[in-house]
């Protein structure tokens, strides 16, 4: 369907990016998402105005977006792909229920119809293992994160006491071990799995 201006909608629209990148202090790129997100909802309804919401209407949206398929790569979108453009309907829809002329048509529990199942949330927000060199690879290839995360590993293997890892990690140029162990030495899937049989 070809896109129609609405003025309306465009006021409105403007208002909310505005709010995003000056009072939420939303960098560009995050302000460019939620516009498109917005803007993809607004698609969905043929364009109509934000004042004529309806539940239905977001409820219709996430079942299209489960059914869509990238122009990208032919796929699904996935999960994290759709967290991020319902989140942005979301926030917008709770910031509309505020604004005069559209508080008596939109209430704050309607921006719940916004939300991914509990499942698909789950695996929108699931850390991913991302592979990283080993110290002779690192010789080659310079990705700060891989070989951070290459020298992490190493030295947890080779520092036993608390005071000499938290020196390590120091000299990695991180301020705390607790940095080092979230960012760079996040539990596998499968020592999770071997902690969890411990536990029984």
């Amino acid at each position: 369907m070809p896109r129609k201006v609405n003025e309306e909608n465009e006021r409105i629209k403007r208002s909310h990016l505005t709010y995003l990148r000056e009072a939420k202090r939303a960098d560009g790129s995050t302000v460019q998402r939620s516009a498109e997100a917005i803007l993809r909802f607004e698609a969905s309804t043929g364009y109509k105005l934000f004042k004529r919401f309806h539940i239905e209407q977001p409820r219709n949206f996430n079942a299209k977006l489960n059914e869509e398929i990238s122009s990208a790569n032919g796929k699904p979108l996935s999960k994290a792909t759709i967290s991020g453009i319902l989140r942005a309907n979301k926030a917008f829809f709770l910031w509309l229920a505020g604004q005069p002329g559209y508080k008596l048509r939109i209430s704050y529990s309607d921006a719940e119809f916004s939300n991914q199942t509990a499942k698909d949330a789950r695996i929108a927000h699931a850390q991913r293992e991302t592979p990283y060199p080993t110290l002779a690879q690192c010789r080659h290839a310079f990705a700060p994160h891989s070989f951070r995360k290459t020298i992490a590993k190493w030295g947890v293997g080779h520092y036993t006491t608390r005071v000499a890892l938290k020196d390590f990690s120091q000299n990695t140029g991180q301020d705390s071990l607790l940095t080092t162990y979230s960012a760079y030495l996040p539990v596998s899937q499968e020592q999770q799995a071997v902690l969890i049989r411990m536990t029984r």
